[in-house]
């Protein structure tokens, strides 16, 4: 430790010698005085009693490990390795690396990843937000008015059509001699001695043009002496109030029997006179009268036994106008059933009410030949 100290401060003092004669060449004065060799050791020697001496113990813990570097102020490196910085245990890398545990990622983010060994769920991936697609107004068009149908009502003398109705019973009387069953669906018009019984179909509330009106009738066998089995169904009259003037009709008219007109439709201006022979239909079973009317006045009767073949008459009704419907009998009493009515939706036309001036409402065929 001594020796070491000594060196140290032999080489300093070397150091400024050396200094020191380097000042010379540049005009610097240094004076000194010579120092012999003897002088020197002198100068050594009480320099290292100077040094005050340490126990054995102090020596012992401040020795210095191989290779290290002095703990106390005083201690001074005496290698250039001595002079290297002193690394904590703590940084300093070691071969033996421990090995990195590297969780992959999971496919989807939006599905959680699996458990890590530990048992521990790995934090969850911070997503970006979404933000929702910015949204378009749809683009508003007005939609073309549908001139298919029109909301208009349609003028009274136009007539509306409906599907069909069937068991139909509400009627009226001028004379209010009909009995009319709810229940049975059925509306009998009873015995009135020797003139045209006129019934009006009330639920009608319009003219029509183009329609099928049917019924079933049967006449009672109690009818009076010189009764007659005549009953119609009626269409065409242009009031309600009015059905006996410019009407029309398809009856059977047992008066006629044998001749070719016992079923036939009238009218003003219109008689057929053939083709409806009775021939083997019973009028004394329950028959069934049809007629179909189409806009243009072509018409089809359809006449017969119920449960039977129905017979035809076909034609056209001049200057055709449409109208009212109802029920008739003359100088009989009669029962009518299953009344249906069926309007043509694709037949709708304007009617038009022909100017009679003032109509007398009496009983009895009134026809006017210039209609």
């Amino acid at each position: 430790m001594k020796e070491g100290f000594v060196k140290r401060l032999a080489a300093l003092c070397l150091s400024m010698a050396v200094m020191m004669s380097c000042c010379v060449p540049y005009g610097f004065a240094v004076e000194t005085d010579a120092v012999s060799p003897a002088e020197e050791e002198d100068f050594l020697s009480d320099a290292a009693e100077a040094v005050p001496e340490t126990d054995a113990a102090t020596e012992e813990e401040t020795e210095i490990p191989p290779g290290g570097i002095a703990e106390t102020p005083g201690d001074i490196a005496e290698t250039p390795e001595d002079f290297a910085e002193v690394i904590p245990d703590s940084v300093v890398e070691t071969e033996e690396t421990e090995e990195l545990s590297v969780t992959e990622p999971p496919e989807s983010i939006s599905e959680p990843a699996d458990e890590t060994e530990s048992g521990e769920e790995p934090e969850a991936v911070p997503q970006e937000p979404e933000f929702p697609a910015a949204e378009v107004p749809e683009e508003v068009t007005e939609a073309a008015p549908d001139i298919s149908e029109s909301t208009a009502e349609p003028p009274e003398d136009i007539a509306v059509l409906n599907d069909a109705q069937s068991g139909l019973t509400n009627f009226s009387s001028p004379i209010g001699q009909i009995v009319i069953d709810e229940k049975a669906q059925t509306v009998t018009l009873e015995y009135v001695p020797n003139i045209d019984h006129f019934v009006v179909y009330d639920d009608l509330d319009h003219a029509v043009e183009s329609f099928i009106w049917e019924a079933d009738v049967d006449f009672p066998e109690d009818l009076p002496n010189g009764a007659a089995r005549c009953a119609a169904l009626t269409f065409g009259f242009p009031e309600k109030e009015t059905p006996s003037f410019h009407w029309y009709g398809v009856n059977l008219d047992s008066g006629r029997i044998g001749q070719p007109n016992a079923f036939r439709l009238f009218g003003p201006n219109i008689d057929t006179s053939s083709g409806g022979e009775v021939g083997k239909i019973d009028i004394d079973k329950t028959l069934h009268f049809k007629v179909d009317v189409h806009a243009d006045g072509s018409f089809v009767y359809s006449f017969g036994n119920t449960g039977s073949e129905l017979r035809t008459i076909e034609g056209k009704i001049p200057r055709w106008r449409g109208g009212y419907l109802g029920i008739l009998t003359w100088n009989s009493a009669a029962k009518f059933s299953n009344i249906t009515l069926e309007e043509r939706p694709d037949e709708q036309v304007e009617i038009v009410t022909p100017d009679f001036g003032t109509v007398s409402a009496t009983a009895g065929y009134q026809f006017n030949s210039n209609i």
